[in-house]
């Protein structure tokens, strides 16, 4: 076996956790990723720390979280002086590529991929991407999906008009399998970011009644806390790229979303499948590291909400699962991790130096490794508030001024709220304290290349001084 793997980063647009067939979900079929997991490892307590798309996925260029590296929200993206992920890969020996929905500002920056085939977000329907040029070719356009039938009384639940060989997804997993195909160029770090299942919730025609909103489970019903907070994502949502009003989302609407979205999730399984087949007739599945997780999930209605962006845990617990180069056996880790673990997991296991600013961590259960510190907590923060879990316990603040203390065992489904119970003071203090000293270090590594450290001390303090800028 090589000792430097591939690395094949599969990554999704807005999955749950438990919305897949290994993980439970009895009303899904998902046989591709399953099978994947027959060796590899299922990290069942992953976590998106920051649940926004842009900043998950700047956690995953920089190798910082959401504070450190100063992407909290959809509208910005990081400094253009720090060294991404892919750009280190690449400088080591490895062929980069990316393939489908990165959420690049610009849409198609490099940032270190030397290959970019360009299939981004489905609701940006404007832009001029090598998939509208796929479409264009075949008669057919982006457009928003407003103008599909049933979207607004239905919330985003359509049907698409596209055919089910053009569908976004498939696009993204004919040009993963095409470069696999075409590999002669080893090792190779290959970013597939499939746009879905994000909304708009549009299967195609021959996908679109496979699930019944019957079978689906019901949404978690509203615990009519953090109400201001919510406005805030339900306001959003009456926006241009939206243009659905959730405050009318009904059980009977969340569960018809539910079918769509599983339909959505049912097409990605088979691209996966697809991929990890070619991967094997190359006879490369035992010399690659496989990655299979998302960039959040999506609450589907649960507290009557759409999307994800709050800290409940169907918008932020996504499926994680590992298949180290040569593994043959299943493993279920339940440690908590956070999905950016990915980032120095992938440099370890390449013998790329991990730089000393990360502050994400190598994830357990990696084969060989048997000293990496497991987590006790995870934490992040968006535009919105921040966040830290533990095993047992989560608090969320928001910049609203709600607050939510849960006692995850004995209320998993969130409905209440103990902040002000007396039984919880110590862990209330303990919780906030460890979130205010990580939010602090994460703002010193962020501010890190505004430091005045002159390079050469016998010219600090002469007349004409400058300060070098950026110092990173």
């Amino acid at each position: 076996m090589k000792s430097r793997p591939n690395i094949l980063f599969i990554h999704t647009d807005q999955l749950r956790h438990d919305f897949l067939s290994l993980n439970g979900a009895s009303f899904i079929d998902t046989p591709n990723i399953e099978e994947i997991s027959s060796d590899s490892v299922n990290y069942t307590h992953a976590y998106c720390a920051s649940p926004l798309c842009v900043p998950t996925r700047n956690e995953w260029l920089t190798g910082m979280t959401s504070v450190a590296n100063g992407v909290m929200d959809n509208k910005h993206f990081h400094n253009p002086v720090v060294k991404t992920v892919p750009q280190m890969f690449y400088e080591s020996g490895y062929f980069t590529a990316a393939i489908g929905k990165m959420h690049n500002y610009p849409w198609d920056l490099q940032t270190g991929y030397r290959l970019r085939i360009v299939a981004d977000d489905k609701r940006h329907h404007y832009l001029k991407d090598d998939y509208q040029d796929y479409l264009l070719k075949h008669g057919y356009t982006r457009k928003h999906a407003e103008h599909t039938e049933g979207y607004t009384e239905n919330l985003g639940a359509v049907c698409s008009e596209l055919p089910p060989e053009l569908q976004i997804d498939v696009f993204i997993g004919n040009e993963a399998v095409d470069f696999i195909k075409k590999n002669d160029r080893e090792p190779f770090y290959l970013s597939v970011g499939f746009a879905g299942p994000h909304c708009p919730y549009d299967p195609s025609v021959n996908l679109v009644n496979k699930y019944s909103p019957d079978d689906m489970p019901d949404p978690i019903p509203d615990n009519h806390l953090i109400t201001k907070a919510k406005d805030i994502i339900l306001d959003s949502c009456l926006m241009d790229w939206c243009k659905l009003d959730f405050r009318k989302l009904t059980n009977e609407k969340a569960k018809k979303i539910r079918a769509h979205y599983s339909a959505l999730v049912d097409q990605i399984d088979s691209q996966i499948g697809r991929i990890i087949n070619t991967l094997k007739e190359k006879d490369l599945y035992d010399e690659t590291l496989i990655i299979i997780t998302s960039d959040h999930a999506d609450m589907l209605g649960d507290y009557g909400m759409p999307y994800k962006h709050l800290f409940f845990e169907t918008s932020i617990h996504v499926p994680l699962i590992i298949h180290y180069p040569g593994q043959s056996n299943q493993v279920r880790c339940d440690d908590l991790v956070q999905n950016g673990d990915l980032v120095p997991t992938c440099m370890y296991k390449a013998g790329l130096d991990i730089p000393d600013y990360f502050d994400l961590q190598c994830l357990p259960e990696i084969p060989g490794n048997d000293d990496i510190r497991k987590r006790d907590y995870i934490w992040g923060a968006t535009d919105l508030g921040m966040m830290i879990r533990t095993r047992d316990h989560k608090l969320s603040m928001y910049e609203t001024g709600e607050v939510q203390l849960v006692d995850l065992k004995k209320d998993p489904m969130e409905q209440h709220d103990f902040s002000c119970d007396r039984g919880y003071h110590d862990i209330f203090r303990n919780l906030s304290s460890t979130l205010i000293s990580e939010v602090s270090k994460a703002l010193k590594k962020r501010n890190r290349e505004l430091l005045i450290r002159p390079k050469d001390k016998s010219e600090f303090g002469k007349r004409g001084w400058e300060r070098p800028f950026p110092y990173i």
